[in-house]
C-alpha cells in the first residue's frame, strides 16, 4: 500500500464567499455536498493553492479555469470576500502522514502604488503589487517559518517583485482538479500504455461501456476499440467516457497525491456513478491518493450508501467522509461532516443532507 500523507484539516478565511470555513477530520475520499454557489469549488481551489504556496501563480490558474483570465490586478478581486481588497484571505491546512506539518497560506490585499511620468501632462500611472506570505511548521519545529514572495502588475504585464522563500523548504504535494470543461490528456493515456497499465484502465472502462476491448493513443487523440472495423476516438464516445478515462487514469498513473473533481457526475449515466465511485475507492487506497469530489447529485449519494454497504469496501468506510455545506441565517457557510453510520443513517431514514 502507498504511503499516506494527506490533508486531514483545513481552514479557509475571506477566500471567496467564504468567511470561516473550517474542515475537521478529513478522510481518503471526501465528498463535498451542497446547494450551488455554496463554496465546493472553492474548496478544491484552495486546496489547490494551499498544496504548494511557493508558486502564488496558481492564483491566474484557478481564476482561468474559471473563464475568468487575469489581465491586471482588478480582475483577481474575486479571490477575496466580499471583493474587499482591504482583508487577506488565509489559507491553512495540516497534513498528517509519518510526521504532521502545519501550513499557511496569506493572500495580502494588492497596495496602490503611484509613480509620476512628467510629460507635456502630469499622468499618474498605477501598479498593483499582490503579496503572499506562506508559513510551514512541522512536528520538529517549535516555531513556524515564513516566507514570501510578490507579484507586481504593472499595468501590462506581471513580475515577480521582492521575495524570500529560502527561508522555507515546503514540500509541493501535487493536487489536481478536474472540473467539468476538462479535456483529457492522451499523452497521460498513452504512459498507460507504455508502462503496461492500459489494460487495467480498459477493465474499469468495461463498467461504463461493456464493448470497450482496447484503448490506444495516435498523436493527441486517444482511440477505443469496440469491435468495429476501426478503433474509434475517445471524444465521440461522449463527455461521460472521457470524464471517466480522465479520472481513472489520474489514480492510475498517480501523478498527484491529491485529486480533485468538480462536479463528479457531469456526463456519466447514472448506471455508471457507481462503478466510478468503486474504481475511485479502491484506487484512492491502493495508490495512496486523497480525492475530494464535489457533488448536487442524488444518484451519487444513492450509490455511494450502496457502494459502501458491500462488504469488500467495509475498510473504506472509516476513510471515506461526506461534508455538506450550507449557509446559515447570517450568510455564512457552515460545514456539517457526515462518518459513515451517521451518513448511512440519515439516507435510510430519508433525511436530506444535500
Amino acid at each position: 500500500m502507498a504511503e499516506r500523507q494527506q490533508f486531514d484539516r483545513l481552514a479557509i478565511r475571506r477566500f471567496r464567499g467564504l468567511t470561516n470555513l473550517e474542515l475537521d477530520g478529513l478522510g481518503e475520499v471526501n465528498i463535498l455536498l451542497g446547494a450551488n454557489d455554496v463554496g465546493k469549488t472553492s474548496i478544491l481551489e484552495a486546496v489547490v493553492l494551499i498544496a504548494d504556496p511557493a508558486e502564488p501563480r496558481l492564483l491566474f490558474k484557478v481564476q482561468s479555469r474559471r473563464g475568468y483570465p487575469v489581465c491586471s490586478a482588478d480582475d483577481l478581486a474575486s479571490v477575496f470576500l466580499d471583493l474587499d481588497f482591504s482583508r487577506a484571505a488565509v489559507i491553512e491546512a495540516r497534513v498528517a502522514g509519518t510526521h504532521v506539518e502545519r501550513r499557511k497560506l496569506i493572500i495580502s490585499a494588492p497596495d496602490m502604488e503611484y509613480s509620476i511620468d512628467v510629460t507635456d501632462d502630469l499622468e499618474f500611472h498605477g501598479k498593483r503589487v499582490l503579496k503572499f506570505r506562506f508559513e510551514v511548521q512541522d512536528s520538529y519545529q517549535e516555531a513556524p517559518r515564513s516566507s514570501h514572495i510578490e507579484l507586481i502588475h504593472n499595468g501590462d504585464t506581471w513580475g515577480e517583485g521582492d521575495k524570500a522563500i529560502d527561508e522555507v523548504i515546503v514540500d509541493k504535494i501535487k493536487a489536481n482538479l478536474i472540473i467539468p470543461t476538462s479535456g483529457y490528456d492522451a499523452g497521460q493515456i498513452g504512459r498507460l500504455v507504455v508502462n503496461k497499465k492500459d489494460q487495467l484502465l480498459v477493465g474499469y472502462l468495461q463498467r461504463v461501456n461493456p464493448r470497450v476491448a482496447k484503448i490506444s493513443v495516435v498523436g493527441n487523440m486517444a482511440y477505443l476499440d469496440i469491435g468495429l472495423a476501426q478503433m474509434m476516438p475517445l471524444n465521440l464516445f461522449g463527455s461521460g467516457m472521457i470524464r471517466a478515462a480522465m479520472i481513472l487514469s489520474e489514480c492510475i498513473l498517480r501523478d498527484a497525491r491529491v485529486l480533485l473533481i468538480d462536479e463528479l457526475e457531469q456526463g456519466l449515466h447514472y448506471q455508471a456513478i457507481s462503478f466510478l465511485l468503486e474504481a475511485l475507492l479502491k484506487l484512492a487506497k491502493e495508490q495512496g491518493i486523497q480525492v475530494f469530489a464535489t457533488t448536487h447529485s442524488i444518484e451519487v449519494i444513492k450509490d455511494l450508501q450502496q457502494v459502501l454497504g458491500q462488504d469488500e469496501f467495509i475498510e473504506h468506510r472509516d476513510t471515506t467522509k461526506c461534508i455538506t455545506l450550507q449557509r446559515d441565517k447570517d450568510g455564512i457557510v457552515r460545514s456539517y461532516r457526515y462518518d459513515y453510520q451517521q451518513f448511512d443513517h440519515c439516507m435510510e431514514h430519508g433525511i436530506e443532507i444535500r
